[in-house]
């Protein structure tokens, strides 16, 4: 399935407006931010607040996966009141309110953690180059 939006091979995957200072955050705690990821080529979208076990665990699992793999990414909590337009932006691009992690490279929706989890290691770390 293509992803929707502009696909990150044709140069186009600028960032959104906004998304170049939000603060990356790895490893198993997302509470705190580690540093700003500028460099970061994908953005994941999650949600703080998710209470919903699954959901949960494939925020937790595919943050590891991305910090292990040594992808830099940033982070728009879908539950800060003062991200709400870059999310609102992000449901836009992805078609998908309310389930996540969503993953982005630039305004290209690539996929949630099943998207991730089955996508072959050469091909993400291609998001760890420049």
């Amino acid at each position: 399935e293509e992803p929707k939006g502009t696909h990150p091979d044709k140069k186009t995957d600028q960032l959104l407006p906004g998304t170049e200072s939000i603060l990356i955050q790895s490893g198993e705690n997302v509470d705190e931010p580690t540093r700003v990821a500028p460099e970061a080529r994908l953005t994941v979208l999650i949600s703080k607040g998710v209470y919903e076990y699954t959901q949960k665990a494939n925020q937790k699992a595919a943050l590891m996966m991305l910090t292990d793999l040594c992808i830099p990414y940033n982070i728009v909590d879908g539950m800060d009141p003062s991200q709400r337009e870059i999310r609102n932006a992000f449901f836009e691009i992805s078609g998908v309110r309310g389930n996540y992690p969503q993953i982005f490279s630039g305004k290209c929706f690539l996929g949630g953690y099943d998207w991730l989890h089955n996508s072959k290691i050469e091909d993400l770390v291609q998001f760890a180059r420049k």
